[in-house]
């Protein structure tokens, strides 16, 4: 007999850090259950969510949470439904089949996701940056859901609160959905601690470029015209290169 063990670990090992106004976090421990409807059962499961959670299933685009407060369920087609709440184990899908009597076909997701939660007053700034969504609470507020792609990985995307959002994309590319998460927090920050544009703080390339009104990392300088452009447009190819 073995003498190893496996133990589960989160994919990212439980990150959390706190920027300025805004705060990154895994959400661990979060189980992810599919729930398909079967050809003529539409009837039965919604019959069973009323029954077990006290809520009705819910459309594309919807999350609702149950009555209790302790699971969410999200609209993925006419026929799924993500059913998403804190369970460590790995009986999930067990769970969510036995409270619903078999009505859907239940299957565990848990491991394919990874569970990132963004909150903060600059939340929405940090997420406008890669995701094509608005996130406007008039817009997105709490009760709806979306899939869309940022930084070409797919998200599934909803507030949990005022100013937080939990994210779920791709296990397998976890580290690179952090980092891009990471680096639009970064950007965010670094924009707001800049505040005036002073050429001092600038590194001296973008120094120059400012001095001749070129471009601005700030975004505060005019731009010249094509025509007062220092190296004309007609320098940058060749008369070799052109064609009739």
């Amino acid at each position: 007999m073995s003498e190893y063990t496996l133990t589960a670990r989160p994919a990212l090992g439980g990150y959390h850090q706190s920027f300025e106004a805004v705060t990154l976090e895994e959400v661990t421990e979060l189980a992810v259950v599919s729930i398909a409807t079967p050809h003529g059962g539409a009837d039965a499961v919604a019959e069973s969510l009323k029954k077990a959670y006290g809520v009705a299933p819910p459309k594309a685009g919807e999350a609702i949470l149950s009555d209790d407060g302790q699971t969410r369920f999200l609209g993925m087609a006419s026929d799924q439904i993500f059913a998403v709440f804190d369970h460590a184990e790995a009986d999930a899908a067990e769970v969510i089949a036995g409270k619903l009597n078999d009505a859907g076909y239940c299957t565990l997701q848990s491991d394919n996701w990874v569970g990132l939660r963004i909150s903060g007053s600059r939340s929405r700034d940090a997420l406008a940056r890669i995701c094509p969504i608005d996130l406007a609470p008039s817009v997105f507020p709490e009760g709806k859901s979306a899939r869309t792609i940022m930084e070409h990985m797919g998200v599934i995307i909803y507030p949990d609160g005022p100013d937080s959002f939990v994210l779920l994309s791709a296990s397998s590319s976890a580290g690179s959905f952090l980092h891009a998460l990471e680096t639009s927090i970064n950007n965010v920050l670094l924009r707001l601690w800049r505040g005036p544009c002073d050429k001092r703080r600038l590194p001296v390339r973008w120094r120059c470029l400012s001095d001749q009104g070129i471009a601005s990392p700030c975004r505060r300088l005019p731009l010249q015209p094509v025509s007062a452009h220092p190296r004309p447009l007609r320098r940058l190819f060749p008369v070799s290169d052109r064609r009739p």
